[in-house]
């Protein structure tokens, strides 16, 4: 049963290790600290920067298209409004020439009102004369003239008979006449008020069309501006991605160059108590096939790790640290730098000045750590050698 267990635990802990190697970034594989891998980590960004450059290009490009589309589409909406303008502009004019019309059509009603009415007093005047003329003739004549007849067919009868005055009879008639030609004149302004009234309806539906595609290009405009404002957010974004990488490289850069200040013999001392490697520099195949940037020194928990040349502390991390648990970096001049990781305890500060052999901190098992050990790298410009060469 506890062999069991024993298996089970085992199993749990080695998948765990897996995990943690194939999901972090470590000193065993990739790691963006410009202080553990600076020239990789510069070209990194170099081909961050062409790419951000070449976005920022085609964002430029489409910010231009979107401008031409937008300058585009508000001249077609400045023309559309122009002819609905001309168009609400004739419809006044039409309105205009409806109401005068309307207006002549009142003063012809008006007009032929009082000629009916004139017109039914000449003819009153005009019967009573007759009575009295022929006052004392034959019933059957008188009765004739008295009838409920129609103007014309009596002033025909009239004509007939000769028995009225010619100046009654021509006032009668000039009335009449005077009366059908407003009449006329009143069916004519009539036809010319439908006319209007059907040019409006035209022009009302001219009118209507108009404002529907101005109404679709404004969408249409909106549209695009929208699309030109997010081109331009777009391309604002990117400028200020590309101006942080920018400062990122040139931080890179001023790193690399302090990498080469001052001079070094190229020779370190072993950085432990004696001990044995581990783990040599290179590719490994534990857990995963991954570039090993440094040696691993086997020693016993506690042990103290020496400065391997004289130099000043340049970095100093505590926690995971990538992998690297707690660890620190010192520059020695020329180029030359070494990482010390998986510290239990670290003694010395950044920025400080330390001597060949001096103890810096101590051994421990931190970070991605099987057991107590040192990991030790030797950087040359920010490239990760073999530092069994320089021993």
């Amino acid at each position: 049963m506890k062999t069991k267990l024993k298996k089970n635990l085992i199993c749990v802990f080695s998948l765990t290790l897996i995990f943690i190697f194939l999901f972090s970034n470590t000193a065993y594989g990739n790691n963006n600290n410009i202080y553990l891998n600076p020239e990789q980590k510069l070209e990194q960004i170099k081909n961050e920067q062409e790419k951000t450059k070449n976005q920022i290009n085609l964002s430029k490009q489409k910010e231009k298209e979107f401008q031409t589309q937008v300058n585009n589409v508000e001249g077609e909406i400045n023309e559309i409004q122009a002819d609905l303008d001309d168009h609400l502009a004739k419809l006044d004019e039409l309105n205009s020439e409806i109401r005068g019309i309307e207006w002549d059509l009142e003063k012809k009603k008006n007009k032929i009102m009082l000629l009916e009415n004139e017109l039914r007093e000449k003819y009153a005047v005009l019967v009573n004369r007759l009575v009295e003329i022929y006052k004392g003739k034959e019933e059957g004549f008188i009765s004739i003239l008295s009838e409920p007849i129609d103007l014309q067919d009596f002033i025909n009868r009239w004509k007939l008979v000769n028995v009225v005055a010619d100046k009654d009879a021509i006032i009668v008639e000039n009335v009449l006449k005077t009366r059908n030609n407003i009449i006329v004149e009143k069916k004519e302004i009539e036809k010319e008020r439908d006319y209007y009234e059907h040019l409006v309806e035209k022009q009302t539906t001219l009118i209507r069309i108009t404002e529907k595609k101005r109404s679709d290009l404004q969408e249409i405009y909106n549209q695009k501006f929208n699309l030109l404002a997010s081109a331009k957010k777009n391309t604002t974004q990117l400028e200020y991605l590309l101006r942080q990488q920018e400062a990122e490289a040139k931080m890179i850069e001023a790193y690399l160059a302090s990498l080469r200040e001052g001079s070094f013999s190229g020779k370190f001392l072993w950085p432990t108590v004696r001990g044995r490697i581990s783990s040599g520099f290179g590719y490994r195949n534990y857990p995963r096939r991954a570039f090993h940037y440094g040696i691993d020194i086997a020693v016993p928990y506690g042990s103290p790790i020496f400065a391997a040349a004289s130099g000043e502390v340049v970095k100093i991390t505590f926690g995971w640290g990538g992998g690297y648990g707690n660890y620190l970096v010192i520059y020695h001049g020329g180029g030359y730098s070494t990482l010390y990781a998986h510290c239990s305890r670290i003694i010395i500060s950044n920025g400080q000045s330390v001597k060949a052999g001096q103890v810096i901190a101590y051994i421990g098992s931190t970070g991605f750590s099987t057991g107590s050990h040192l990991h030790f790298e030797v950087r040359i410009n920010g490239v990760a050698k073999n530092p069994l060469n320089y021993f």
